[in-house]
């Protein structure tokens, strides 16, 4: 009897432990409750996956459909969906960021985390025009270190950044497809959003994005390459050039072999960051600037090209800028106070002041 009731006794230990998803590596949010396909707001299980999930856990997201509103990264982990996963967006709930994931910690400097990756899956925010009601993000991380956002779809998004990185050390976003950016028209805001850039850095800075705590941290060692964006407001980068925030600048940017096409606003903006790689990026159909570099400092600008409507780069009041094989035979070049070097570059023509 004695040695049933042991056997018994730790057959039910092991099932237990069996059962407890928050102890393993891999978590799944269906052992919580989402179910693809089934049309209903999954944000509870999906967002109590993430929280039980420890230290260093992946968190899964099963091939199908599945709804949800804002979801809440917690401590160090990866969010994971497939390849066949479709995210469609339930309605966003009152919230500063209005985006889909959302990890704002309220940490200083890059302490709010150590390690986050996001990747997988389509992502759809369910807004098919230029919307006078909607305006939301699709991701907003703040203040951490070593981030990876890679191999995504998003679509269908309205008047903000739909990726926004804020006061992060060590981010590489690779392998992004965006497409279907509109412009939002309603009251609530009332900057332009033309420039709403669909991936976007920002420092912690007051009046720059949403990056609490204001403490002047600001973005380093970023990669953002092999990413596809159509039909967007703007493209990539960082546009805040304002004079105030020339104390403040980013450091080591490298942009490459990203397309970019179809857009209202400019292609790329690498705007107040000290040491720049930008190469390989091509686009078309640009309605203002290819590339911007203000009071940008040491870049190395090469082997980019595109047809736009204004300047295919424009640079002003930085500091050393070298272009190299730039081609861009129907659109000018704006060279502002830098120091320019121009190595075997095609322009329509150059306007130096």
């Amino acid at each position: 009897m004695k040695k049933t009731l042991s056997a018994f006794a730790v057959a039910l230990v092991l099932s237990s432990l069996m059962s407890m998803p928050a102890s393993a590596k891999t978590i799944s949010v269906t052992s919580f409750g989402a179910k693809a396909n089934d049309k209903k707001d999954d944000t509870a299980a999906i967002q109590k996956a993430i929280d039980r999930a420890p230290s260093g856990a992946t968190v899964t997201i099963p091939k199908g459909t599945f709804y949800s509103q804002q979801i809440y990264l917690r401590r160090n982990i990866t969010l994971k969906a497939s390849k066949k996963t479709i995210m469609k967006k339930k309605f966003f709930a009152k919230h500063p960021e209005n985006a889909f994931i959302v990890f704002h910690p309220l940490k200083k400097g890059y302490t709010g985390f150590s390690k986050v990756t996001i990747e997988g899956g389509t992502w759809d925010g369910g807004i098919h025009k230029d919307n006078a009601k909607n305006y939301h993000k699709g991701i907003e991380v703040d203040h951490g270190h070593n981030l990876k956002i890679k191999n995504m779809t998003w679509k269908n998004f309205s008047g903000m950044h739909i990726i926004e990185v804020n006061a992060v050390k060590n981010a590489t976003i690779d392998h992004i497809n965006i497409s279907n950016h509109y412009l939002y028209t309603g009251k609530k805001r009332s900057q332009n959003l033309i420039g709403g850039l669909a991936i976007e850095f920002d420092s912690a800075i007051k009046g720059q994005g949403t990056s609490l705590p204001n403490d002047n941290t600001v973005c380093t060692n970023i990669t953002v390459s092999n990413c596809q964006l159509n039909n967007v407001l703007s493209g990539i980068g960082s546009h805040h050039n304002e004079p105030q925030y020339y104390s403040h600048m980013h450091k080591n940017f490298t942009l490459k072999n990203n397309v970019v096409n179809n857009v209202r606003g400019d292609a790329i903006e690498l705007d107040n960051i000290k040491k720049v790689t930008c190469s390989g990026n091509t686009g078309k159909n640009i309605a203002r600037n290819f590339i911007d570099y203000y009071h940008s400092d040491d870049v190395k600008s090469s082997n980019n090209s595109a047809t736009c409507k204004v300047y295919g780069i424009d640079v002003r009041e930085g500091g050393k800028v070298t272009l190299t094989n730039e081609n861009f035979p129907e659109v000018y070049a704006y060279f502002g106070s830098p120091t320019i070097t121009a190595n075997n570059c095609v322009f329509a023509g150059v306007v130096d002041h």
